[in-house]
């Protein structure tokens, strides 16, 4: 076996691996390659038949292949992803996994351990009834709760301080098995109010008063729009303000004229769950977020 660096000749191959197994949203393959480290693996017959990517938040993805699996094809890409990490000096690398024994025992061999069990979720726009959630809204705004996107509020320092907290915060109360890490300001910034992927009009934005108490975020992908958050403050959920949340997350996706919105949640989370499906959401495959730490080994 031969491993090197991927091209552009590699993005068929990479794509029809991507859409065969990886958890949702689905990456493209061109921009994979454009914008992340790849390397892939060619047998003795120059045919390439696995690879691995490394993305700049040193998320990892190493595939095989079906016909060439079980003959330590991903193995040996595990391994060289592993000396690139080392070399780069990078504290961990995570990944996703299907919920499948044979994944999770790969994983095991390998160091990575299990951090998130979850399950993806998707909504037929072409199909969507709104008359459930649409008195949600008129119910909440008579509570005294207003509705504004980020785009109204202005991008600014002060809002933008004001959404990483919330946002932080909301994801703090997500019930997890294990505690996680939330990105730093600037990194947050970066990643999710970049308007060109995550437009500010696809934020909204719950307010009790100036209080920022609850938000949801559409980002806009190839083909598909990907709920990215939603979520209220302890103190006001049971009054249906992630519902009204969802209902104005999903508008903006159906003005975009988007097909359809994924998202996933944590498998114990099931009171947004139970939001997403009563917006019409429906559960697909579940899947492992995996970790493993290089600071530190031996």
């Amino acid at each position: 076996m031969h491993i090197r660096a991927a091209n552009e000749d590699d993005v068929p191959m990479m794509q029809s691996l991507y859409d065969a197994a990886y958890p949702a949203p689905v990456p493209k393959a061109a921009s994979v390659i454009k914008n992340q480290k790849v390397r892939v693996t060619e047998n003795e017959a120059g045919e390439v038949v696995g690879f691995w990517a490394l993305s700049p938040i040193n998320v990892l993805w190493v595939a095989v292949v079906e016909a060439h699996r079980r003959h330590g094809v991903g193995r040996l890409l595990m391994e060289d992803a592993l000396e690139e990490a080392r070399s780069l000096e990078l504290p961990e690398l995570t990944s996703k996994v299907m919920d499948t024994v044979e994944a999770n025992a790969f994983c095991e061999q390998l160091g990575f351990k299990p951090f998130v069990y979850a399950v993806n979720l998707s909504l037929d726009l072409a199909n969507w009834d709104a008359s459930v959630l649409t008195p949600k809204l008129d119910q909440a705004m008579q509570s005294g709760i207003r509705f504004v996107t980020f785009a109204e509020l202005g991008d600014n320092l002060e809002n933008q301080q004001k959404l990483y907290a919330l946002n932080k915060a909301l994801a703090a109360t997500i019930p997890r098995d294990q505690p996680q890490e939330f990105a730093s300001f600037e990194t947050y910034v970066e990643r999710r109010l970049t308007p060109k992927i995550m437009p500010h009009e696809g934020i909204n934005i719950a307010l009790d008063s100036d209080q920022w108490i609850g938000m949801s975020q559409l980002s806009l992908e190839d083909g598909y729009a990907f709920n990215q958050m939603t979520g209220v403050l302890p103190a006001y959920r049971g009054r249906g303000i992630a519902q009204v949340l969802k209902l104005l997350t999903i508008r903006f996706g159906v003005s975009n004229h988007y097909p359809i919105i994924r998202t996933f949640n944590d498998v114990s989370n099931q009171p947004m769950i139970a939001v997403n499906e009563n917006a019409g959401f429906r559960q697909g495959e579940r899947f492992y977020l995996v970790r493993r730490k290089l600071i530190g080994e031996a």
